[in-house]
């Protein structure tokens, strides 16, 4: 392929200048390329020469993605179920003298208790 067409200029060219976005960089597609071909185990180095026997390379992206998503899902599973297994937090209500509630580390008073609950968890995220 020629140098200067399209497909090759992406998956070959780097940036000379700019500068980065704030929340991130955007990626460019070679990078995202070589990210989806590492997380189904293929090796970046060589998948031109594996791509060059379309049949071949058909199945091997078939196995791998399939590998992939099924490690995925495990991973998924896993963090659900860890997420299930956790205990909710039982809250206890606390008035102050003029019967509003209030937070037992903080003093806050608050006019409901779904305020409480979640200025309650907001706590709890600071101390893990």
């Amino acid at each position: 392929m020629d140098d200067r067409r399209l497909p090759k200029a992406v998956f070959y060219s780097e940036m000379a200048e700019g500068k980065r976005k704030h929340g991130g960089q955007h990626l460019r597609y070679k990078d995202v390329f070589k990210r989806h071909l590492n997380a189904c185990t293929i090796d970046p180095a060589c998948w031109e020469e594996l791509a060059a026997e379309r049949s071949s390379w058909r199945s091997i992206i078939f196995k791998s993605v399939k590998s992939f998503e099924e490690s995925r899902l495990k991973i998924l599973d896993a963090k659900r179920q860890l997420r299930k297994e956790r205990a909710r937090p039982s809250y206890t209500y606390t008035y102050n003298s003029a019967g509003q509630l209030y937070c037992h580390a903080c003093q806050r008073a608050f006019k409901t208790k779904f305020g409480l609950a979640s200025h309650i968890r907001a706590h709890d995220r600071k101390i893990s």
